[in-house]
């Protein structure tokens, strides 16, 4: 027999009968039943290169003794691997091509709806503080409500207080793409009506057209807008498995987020995951830069992503550690993969008017 390390505590052996095993830390496994759950997609990928690399020679041998199995047992059971050894295959524990969706646990807000001066409908407001709500709508409470909103999270708010101005997070994938989703959107009451990347974007229809970005007249008379979405695990919900979103259209939040991401992805040596962060809101004086205000100063207050625990210098302390905790393991892929079939998703009705009526409100009359 052989054997192949594949990361610190992995290692592949071949039986040098058409077989493989797995063995992790003295625990072994058949190779096939590893790459049938797919558990690890990185570490899958490994394992099969190196079976790949090290397969048997076409004429049915190999430098250390392979044996084809004979051409002639065409057996339904077994599926060629390579140009010549066939291995037995099994059904996996795991439907092929399902689409495992990230279950989104709630919604963080840094506003809420107030009533217009004529009283005649909620418009959002800006707040200076954090509001976690649950799923449920207040319709679905009390359907004689005009507020279309989601019902805040009381269980949640016994522990960060009413009017938090951080939130004890952390990301749950290390692709700083799947933590942060940017775009461009164009909203109607109830439907995407465009959304794009910069560069391309898709139609209500379905048609693919080029994306303008800013300089797209939809964006410039305001009906289209630069979106960001952030998906974090929310420490004092004491839920793991889901994920709280925030939303925002807010220019320097979008900017503030990306670059926080990116410098964490950067500092944690490509894995920002489960790395304890606050969630920030801070206050900004700024100009207004056009409309009837145009020129004045204003306060608004911008989301951010900071180190829970110091500086560069702890988070650098910190990252070494986990690094050799971590040790090859790569804990988070299964999560990666169910928020990356979550984006391939169309957008759920109820979020398409949430964003609708948070960011695109009918203007007073």
């Amino acid at each position: 027999m052989k054997t192949y390390p594949i990361n610190a505590s992995v290692n592949l052996i071949d039986n040098e009968d058409g077989t493989w095993t797995v063995d992790n830390k003295g625990d072994k496994i058949p190779a096939e039943r590893v790459l049938d759950d797919n558990f690890d997609e990185g570490l899958c990928d490994k394992i099969r290169e190196t079976m790949e690399k090290n397969k048997p020679k076409k004429d049915g041998w190999s430098d250390g003794g392979y044996k084809a199995m004979k051409e002639s047992a065409q057996d339904a059971s077994y599926e060629n691997v390579g140009d010549q050894r066939k291995v037995k295959r099994k059904p996996g524990r795991r439907i092929k091509n399902s689409v495992a969706e990230m279950m989104e646990g709630g919604k963080i807000r840094a506003g809420n709806k107030i009533w217009n001066k004529n009283h005649t409908a909620l418009i959002p407001n800006a707040t200076d503080f954090f509001t976690v709500t649950t799923m449920r709508r207040m319709k679905d409470i009390n359907p004689d409500d005009p507020d279309t909103g989601f019902e805040r999270d009381e269980v949640v708010h016994k522990k960060i207080g009413d009017t938090p101005r951080r939130l004890a997070v952390r990301l749950p994938c290390n692709q700083p793409d799947l933590n942060f989703v940017t775009y461009y959107g164009k909203y109607s009451s109830a439907t995407t009506d465009c959304r794009g990347d910069g560069e391309i974007a898709e139609t209500k229809d379905g048609e693919i057209i080029d994306c303008l970005g800013e300089d797209c007249p939809s964006f410039e008379k305001g009906d289209c807008k630069k979106h960001g979405v952030l998906s974090v695990i929310l420490e004092d919900a004491g839920r793991f498995g889901v994920v709280y979103k925030f939303r925002t259209t807010s220019r320097n939040s979008i900017d503030n987020l990306e670059s926080s991401i990116d410098a964490l992805t950067m500092a944690s040596e490509g894995y920002p995951a489960n790395i304890p962060l606050w969630l920030t809101l801070t206050p900004k004086e700024t100009t207004i830069p056009k409309g009837p205000m145009k020129g004045k100063r204003k306060t608004i207050f911008m989301v951010n992503l900071e180190y829970r625990h110091g500086g560069y210098g702890e988070l650098d302390e910190y990252v070494q550690k986990r690094a050799m905790i971590r040790a090859g393991k790569d804990p988070v892929a299964g999560m990666e993969r169910a928020l990356e079939a979550n984006l391939a998703l169309p957008e759920k009705i109820e979020d398409v008017i949430d964003i609708h009526d948070t960011f695109f409100p009918e203007q007073e009359a």
